[in-house]
Order: C-alpha cells, then structure tokens, then sequence
C-alpha cells in the first residue's frame, strides 16, 4: 500500500525537485498561476504577486484559508487544462478527506471537460504528473485513477449524471462556458446540481475556461463576484500572454486584425459582444403548451408539414405538422428520429402525413434533392423551401415574441431552441445556428412549418414590428418587447385584418 506523504503545500510541491519540479521547465513563466495557486489556497503573496492578484481580480484581499470555489478565465493556449490536471493530482496526492468518508468510501475528484477530445487532454496530463508517483497508484483505468490512499481521478465529459452518488473531494470545470448537452437546457447548473450535494466539506469547486458571450453560468458568476471583495468565490480573468509568456503576440496581433472580437475572447479573455441567446427559456416556456405532446388531426383543418431531412450519417430527421388558428399558429405534431435508413424514414413520415390528410410537403435545403424522389414514390409531392434556415429562425422570432405560435410541450425541441445562438456577422446581418456537436433538425422543422404558415396569409407581420424588432444598426442586438408593445402590435394586427376583410367584401360587392 502506499503511504501518505507529508503534506507540503501547493508552491512548495512544485518547487520541490522529488516531486513537481520536473515538470516545469522555466518556473519563471508560471507566475501568474502561481498567483492564482496562492489564492486558492490563502498563501502569503509577494509584493508583485499581490499586484498581479489585484489587476486580474480587482479584488486586494483574500479570505483566510483561501476559497472553495475559483474561476479563472483565461486566454486559449494559457495553460488552462494542465493546470486543471495539476490541481487534480496535487488534491489526489496530499488532500486528506478521510475524517469525511466511511469506513471503505473513497473520495473523488472529478474532471469535466467539454467533450472526449478535450477529456483526453485532461486525461493524458493527469497520467503524465503521475508517472511521477508510480507508488501511488493502484488501478490505471480508461477513463480513472484509483490511488492507494482512496482517492480516485475521473475524467468526464459534460453530463449532468456525471457524478451523483459519489463522496466529491475537488470538481475541476475544464472550458466551463462551452459545455452542451442535448438532454438539459442549463448543463453547467445541471450538473452542479448532481454534483455538489455530495462535495465533502473540505472539498474545492474549480472552473478554468476562456469566455464565450454574455451568457451562461460562467457568465453569471463572473457578473456576481469579479472585483468583490467581500465575495466567498474568487473569479480570475487574463490574457493569454499574461498566463503563458512565452506565447508569441505577434501571432495574436495578426489573429485580432483577422477577426477582432472573436480573438478579443480567445486571446484577450474579454466576453463576446456579437454572441446572444436567440431564445430565453421564459420565451419558449410561454408559447408552449404543457402536459400536451400532439394533437389529432381535425376534420376542417387544413393543415401544412415542413421537415428537416438528414444531410449525413449524424444528422437528425424531423417533421413538424401544424395549422392556422385564427391569428395563431398552432404547431400539432412534431416527430425526430435518429439517423438511420432514409427510406424507412421516409415510410413513416408518409403514414403520419397522410393521417393528417397531407399529400404536400416543405423542406429545407440542407439535405438536397434526394427527399423530393424519395416522397413522390410514396405520392407525396415534396418543395424545397425558399427560405434557408437562417431566415425561417430570423422570421419565427417575432412570432414567438408575439405568442402567434403554440408548440407541443417537448424537453428536445426546448433544449435545441435554447441552444441557438444569435452571431452577427460582417456587415452587420445575423446568423442563427446551433453551437458545434449539438442538432437544430427539429427546431428548423417546427420553425419551418410556423413561419410558412404564417406567411400562407392569416397573420401579419406589421413594419413598425419589425421595426422594433431589427437592429438599427451594426453590432446592435434584438430588443424584447414589453407588454404594452406588444399590445400595441396586437391592436395594429387587428386593424389591419379588419380593413383587409373590408377591402375583400368592397371588391365582391
């Protein structure tokens, strides 16, 4: 069995040659994270030390004993994941929990990256510092560490069920504000949800991230707590360059000419501006109709379909069947199935169409021609929409923003509309779409189908709506409405619809 080493402090295990310092070739570019180290765990700072903690924090104090929960939001290529691994090892080596565990109970330190690929690195720079500790370790897993002093390393992809059930000694969030996860709308919260009530009262809660936009749980406790100094939760924010020294900024000069707010976020750790939520959950929460799933076709009804077919071996089929219900769309159906054979696919969308009286179908124009065959086979005639997705998401805000439309109460389809992000792109137009590894299919079909609808002739759009809801001009983001604004709209639409009724009956009289 091994034994427990004596317990030396972070600063001083990565000073000592018989255990950290061989893993640093030039110390002197580590001084930063070593001030953030100190932090973390209440070391006496020197004097350019406790500069470096105030510019970075805006904060001149830190309370006895350090924090339990830091976040440090770094520049891309500032170290982050390896300093995620060694805070990981450091607390499997020297943290002592056993007054918290029960006789057998092992505590465990949990790494959460964004995805296998980055979970890989985590995991690989963890192996390495403990390579240095051969004695240490009793099982090598895949994905853990099991060490002889019943503390165990896993390294975790983002998952809200990551961690129920365990006794929690550190959680260490590697790039926090990029985790996605189709099964929650709020992964992060989720998964701190599952993870927290069982942190152990000397256990450490660590997030290290290069910032994404104005949004998220990063985003919101770096709104609560940087620069407080009366806050229990430390949040750290730098550059690249002050993180890691010897990272050339010249590279990063060229990449900011390139792109000057994207690399602002990457290199400068600054929050994007030309990122926003297209969605909030009190907007989709609004238009949806708990506790109903589908409706049954209406006899009277007529009713419209738009699909998005699958483009690839990962994407998604989708098909949404909705109708006009005075001035509301009313969304009855929605289907998703996981790719597989298109032709059974296409079989059953035909028996839901025809169950709903349907012998016409739009869809997008990401999949190509091949659903257009596919469907005439099967007597269904197929059109490819004339609107592309990012104009049908463009042109389904404002009616959500109305309440024009009613969706069937369904987890996937609210959590790919959260998911979709707001990008302005040059020029000033927005881009609409769904972050990198995660699906839109039935959130494009459903928006589908409520913008064709609405576009077939009973509800309107008025200029001074749109208006209001367009930016005026570059870089300026989407305004909600109010209530009265939006009573106001309702009231136009009404005026409007009563004088076309008049103009129909003057033309048949």
């Amino acid at each position: 069995m091994g034994e427990r080493r004596s317990k030396p402090n972070i600063i001083e295990a990565m000073d000592s040659p018989e255990l950290f310092r061989p893993l640093f070739k030039d110390m002197s570019t580590w001084k930063a994270w070593r001030t953030v180290l100190k932090a973390l765990y209440g070391l006496e700072f020197e004097k350019d030390e406790q500069e470096l903690f105030t510019e970075h924090t805006e904060r001149k104090t830190i309370p006895e004993g350090g924090f339990k929960e830091v976040y440090c939001i770094v520049g891309a290529r500032g170290g982050k994941s390896y300093m995620s691994a060694l805070i990981a090892c450091y607390t499997a080596l020297f943290g002592d929990f056993s007054e918290h565990l029960a006789k057998g109970e092992r505590a465990w330190i949990f790494t959460i990256a964004t995805d296998k690929d980055q979970a890989r690195i985590v995991l690989d720079y963890i192996k390495g510092i403990l390579s240095l500790f051969p004695d240490m370790i009793e099982k090598d897993l895949m994905w853990q560490i099991e060490l002889k002093n019943r503390i165990n390393i896993s390294v975790k992809t983002c998952n809200y069920r990551a961690g129920r059930g365990f006794s929690t000694a550190c959680i260490i969030l590697d790039e926090l504000a990029f985790y996605r996860d189709e099964r929650s709308a709020n992964p992060a919260e989720e998964l701190l949800i599952s993870l927290l009530p069982r942190l152990l009262p000397n256990g450490l809660l660590i997030g290290i991230s290069t910032p994404y936009g104005k949004f998220g749980y990063l985003y919101e406790v770096y709104k609560a707590h940087y620069g407080d100094d009366t806050s229990d939760v430390l949040v750290w924010k730098a550059p690249t360059v002050i993180m890691n020294p010897k990272h050339s900024q010249t590279w990063i000069d060229r990449l900011l000419k390139r792109d000057k707010v994207k690399m602002r976020a990457e290199y400068e750790a600054v929050f994007r501006e030309d990122v926003e939520t297209y969605l909030s959950e009190e907007e989709i929460d609004a238009i949806t109709t708990k506790g109903i799933k589908s409706y049954l076709p209406m006899v009277g009804k007529r009713y419209f379909a738009f699909c998005d077919m699958s483009g690839g071996r990962k994407d998604y089929f989708a098909l949404s069947i909705g109708h006009n219900e005075g001035d509301k769309v009313i969304i009855d159906r929605i289907e998703l199935r996981k790719p597989q054979d298109p032709a059974t696919v296409c079989d059953d969308f035909t028996i839901i169409l025809k169950h709903y009286g349907l012998s016409r179908l739009t869809g997008d124009r990401y999949a190509g021609e091949w659903p257009r065959s596919a469907f005439v086979k099967r007597g269904i005639s197929y059109e490819i929409s004339k609107l592309d997705k990012n104009d049908i998401y463009i042109n389904f805000q404002p009616l959500i923003a109305m309440r024009k439309v009613q969706l069937p109460e369904s987890e996937i389809l609210k959590n790919q509309l959260l998911s979709l992000e707001r990008k302005t792109r040059q020029g000033g137009k927005d881009a609409i779409e769904h972050p990198r590894g995660l699906h839109d299919d039935l959130a494009n079909a459903i928006a589908g189908c409520a913008v064709m609808l609405a576009q077939g002739g009973t509800i309107s759009l008025t200029p001074e709506y749109m208006l209001a809801r367009l930016p005026a001009m570059r870089g300026r983001h989407y305004r909600s409405l109010d209530e009265e604004e939006v009573e106001d709209l309702r009231m136009q639409q009404e005026v409007i619809a009563e004088a076309r009724r008049k103009k129909l009956k003057t033309e048949e009289e």
